[in-house]
């Protein structure tokens, strides 16, 4: 309220309060009225004072409260002035320790034992990193060549510190190979091989940073520092900026380059910056013995193996199964790498990123070596005493360094006089595999057939050598077979079984079945066929005009249909063949079952196979 209404207020009300007295004393004598009227203008000067007092209390409180008002709204304004004072302060001393920084900063850092090279000479690609082939032979080992063919290199062992799963195992390898082969994988018209062959064989390492930046070293390294992760680094002009972590630890650290007092380096986790050089600490050098591996846990499968072999052709077509669902109640992917050459020599497509992936999704790894159905060579290996024995010494370092959980061998097309000498090199290979741990199968053919694809085996003595063997129980009417026939025909396999089963024990035996099936096309008097794999029978059906129907003999579906004039055939695999199947591996105790092969089946076939075998 204003003090001059405030004023008038009072006034009017002390007019009310007089006129009010005289009204009641002029019923009095004079006498009282006298007395009266002195008593009066007493009250009435102590209202009036009290009035007046009143007021300048309340004019003293107002100007007290504006003054604190105006004292409050100084300091305000002061302290934002202050707040934006000091941002700006620290926005200009961020930005010229970034201009700082950036002019210290020669950008991307990519060094080998502190030499700086091209930035293409390490890539990250489908979860692998490949290092360039011409920079490992100019900088890492001069010795290392490329093959004949261009498609892989040779590293020599002789001049590398390892050892393998026991004394015995590496013995046995460095007595017999003196290089191993690593296939090459090209990208941009540039060669390159798997880093991690240099992890395992030279103690390298490698650290990427956020940024693309990398280095890599070994552990003898003279810029190799620890560090503590909760130390904060500075932000580069490219970096990040470091979020210390709840618990500190010891980290490794690469320094990339000192500039006065600070240094700029590489985490093992990736980050990359600049740090106080005081914060770095030596290294604690714990030099590691070059194992490439351990003996392997006990195996325990269970009495319902579930394998199945993946058909992969080149190094450059090994899929990632990461990418791929998990197929339910697999123990083990046999994936086709490994092929004989000429002079004892193992031709090698294996995948590191291959073998982790399955890893991670439960799979046992069975690399598969065949002799790449070449009878000449295989025999020229098994009757050289120093071939055989380099053939082992090749399987050996291969299981070790890709750390296989077992190996397959799918040696076929072998001449009949070899057949004793073939049981000599199993029986070779056998306690090798064992000092390792590593499961030892083989696949054969069914028994009584031609000479080189059948009678070559010798089942019972092989059996003695092996964990298991993988009975193929398909190729009854093979892909150029002189009429047309059921892949596999139920009575077919059984009896096969049977046969097999009088020089090999239940136990040891799995059943191999197809996951393929043949279109036959006869023309005339001739026969042709094709194979296809169960998912793709409905696609090839689609835009046919078809019968189906069962056939007694063979206890298959059976499909028939024209097509330009021909008649074509399908002994259906599906479903229903996969039950008989399955009936005749619990009818006769086997051990489990071998799936021919991955790549012909969708997820659904594998859910159905888990099914059965529960």
């Amino acid at each position: 309220m204003e003090d001059k209404n405030l004023d008038i207020l009072l006034k009017k009300r002390t007019e009310e309060i007089k006129k009010s007295r005289e009204e009641s004393d002029q019923k009095d004598d004079i006498e009282t009225q006298d007395v009266l009227e002195d008593t009066k203008d007493q009250k009435v000067c102590v209202e009036e004072e009290t009035v007046t007092q009143t007021i300048k209390s309340i004019n003293k409180v107002q100007r007290k409260s504006v003054f604190w008002k105006l004292l409050a709204l100084v300091l305000i304004i002061g302290i934002n002035v202050m707040w934006m004072m000091n941002i700006n302060l620290k926005s200009a001393i961020k930005d010229l320790e970034l201009e700082v920084l950036s002019l210290l900063d020669g950008g991307k850092s990519f060094t080998y034992l502190n030499q700086e090279i091209p930035a293409e000479n390490l890539i990250h690609i489908d979860n692998r990193i490949l290092v360039d082939v011409d920079f490992v032979i100019e900088y890492i080992d001069n010795n290392i060549h490329y093959s004949n063919s261009g498609t892989r290199v040779y590293i020599p062992l002789e001049s590398i510190e390892y050892t393998l799963e026991t004394k015995e195992v590496t013995d046995y390898v460095k007595a017999n190979i003196v290089d191993i082969n690593i296939p090459i994988l090209v990208k941009n018209d540039r060669n390159y091989i798997d880093f991690e062959v240099f992890k395992k064989l030279y103690n390298l390492e490698v650290i990427t940073a956020t940024d693309g930046s990398f280095a890599i070293y070994n552990q003898t390294y003279s810029q190799l520092r620890s560090v503590s992760s909760d130390i904060e680094f500075v932000k580069t002009s490219h970096g990040l900026t470091v979020v210390s972590d709840e618990i500190s630890e010891i980290i490794t650290a690469i320094v990339l380059d000192t500039h006065e007092d600070m240094s700029k380096i590489i985490t093992e986790n990736g980050r990359i910056g600049y740090v106080n050089t005081d914060n770095l600490e030596p290294y604690n050098l714990e030099m590691m013995q070059n194992q490439l591996n351990t003996v392997r846990p006990e195996h325990d499968y269970g009495d319902n193996i579930n394998m199945t072999w993946s058909q992969i052709s080149a190094y450059k077509n090994n899929p990632d199964l990461s990418l791929d669902q998990t197929i339910p109640g697999l123990d083990a992917i046999s994936p086709t790498w490994f092929r004989l050459n000429i002079n004892g020599i193992m031709l090698n497509e294996a995948d590191f990123r291959y073998v982790k992936s399955a890893g991670d999704k439960g799979y046992e790894v069975w690399g598969l070596f065949s002799n790449d159905f070449k009878p000449s060579w295989t025999s020229e290996m098994l009757n050289d005493p120093v071939y055989r024995k380099k053939t082992i010494a090749q399987i050996a370092f291969f299981a070790s360094l890709y750390d296989l959980d077992g190996v397959n061998i799918d040696f076929e097309n072998m001449y009949l006089t070899d057949k004793d000498i073939f049981t000599q090199f199993m029986a070779e290979l056998s306690p090798i595999l064992e000092a390792q741990n590593v499961t030892l199968s083989i696949a054969v053919t069914i028994p009584g057939g031609s000479d080189q694809w059948s009678k070559v085996y010798d089942r019972e003595n092989i059996a003695k050598h092996v964990d298991y063997m993988m009975l193929m129980a398909y190729d009854e009417f093979w892909g150029s077979s002189p009429t047309s026939g059921p892949v596999a025909s139920i009575p077919w396999v059984e009896k096969s079984l049977k046969e097999t089963l009088e020089m090999v024990p239940s136990e040891k035996l799995i059943l191999g079945i197809p996951l393929y099936m043949r279109i036959w096309k006869e023309t005339g008097g001739s026969v042709s066929s094709k194979a296809i794999g169960i998912k793709h029978l409905e696609e090839v059906l689609s835009d046919k005009d078809y019968e189906l129907s069962y056939d007694e003999d063979n206890f298959l579906n059976y499909i028939s249909y024209r097509e330009d004039g021909n008649l074509h055939r399908i002994w259906v695999e599906d479903e229903s063949s996969l039950e008989k199947r399955m009936a005749l591996k619990n009818k006769y105790n086997l051990q489990g079952i071998g799936t021919w092969s991955k790549e012909f089946v969708e997820f659904e076939t594998w859910e159905f196979l888990d099914e059965l075998l529960d």
